[in-house]
């Protein structure tokens, strides 16, 4: 059973959809393509598929910008903007019911706990690696996988903000 249900705005790019594909790999999640649904059958599908969180991705300009994080019952919890560096390669060398992730910056601690990710200080392999950014980025977030090598997804973290405390 998913932890977090990925989904879309109604018509995303392919690029938005090919984001999504690798970033639940990454993850104990159900990725779906939102078609006509609205958000209210976006949060029903969610609890039938057992999920907690569910994570709707925005793009700008065809290029995915935003995840707005929310729980079952519709209630936004955070959001993170962003840019994405996205691999060609579809699967990963990656346990999804194993990763963890190893948390440099104090302020986004938070999102592991959004993500189901369990924060280890050393892990070797099979985690998301978030580090400090520069310039505009508060943070870069990387999937590392079993062989601890990067897959080559990361997330350029610009802004991340809980808007519901208590997740």
């Amino acid at each position: 059973m998913p932890s977090i249900l990925i989904t879309t705005s109604r018509r995303p790019s392919p690029r938005t959809r090919a984001f999504c594909q690798r970033f639940k790999n990454g993850l104990d999640a159900l990725y779906i393509n939102r078609g006509k649904m609205n958000m209210q059958e976006v949060f029903l599908k969610a609890c039938e598929e057992g999920a907690h969180v569910v994570a709707i991705v925005l793009e700008l300009k065809g290029n995915p910008s935003r995840i707005t994080f929310y729980d079952v019952s519709g209630e936004e919890l955070a959001y993170i903007l962003m840019n994405v560096a996205i691999p060609r390669r579809r699967e990963f060398n990656i346990d999804r019911k194993r990763v963890t992730a190893k948390v440099e910056v104090e302020e986004l601690l938070p999102l592991t706990y959004l993500l189901f990710l369990t924060p280890h200080d050393s892990p070797m392999s099979n985690y998301w690696h978030i580090k400090k950014g520069h310039g505009k980025y508060m943070a870069i977030m990387e999937l590392i996988d079993e062989e601890g090598k990067s897959t080559g997804l990361k997330l350029f973290i610009l802004d991340f903000e809980v808007v519901k405390h208590g997740t």
